[in-house]
């Protein structure tokens, strides 16, 4: 999908485009990121295993 070179809130709103979820293991997302008003469900894993 070529998700791999966008990085910021980039990579938030492509997915919102198409998707209805999106899922991370970023625990800092909420700190780095406005996700105010997203139309996107965002689910933080709390690992990568």
């Amino acid at each position: 999908m070529g998700w791999a070179k966008l990085s910021n809130g980039d990579l938030l709103d492509a997915p919102e485009k198409s998707f209805d979820a999106f899922i991370t293991t970023d625990q800092n997302l909420r700190y780095q990121q406005n996700l105010d008003g997203r139309r996107l469900a965002i689910l933080v894993l709390p690992t990568t295993s």
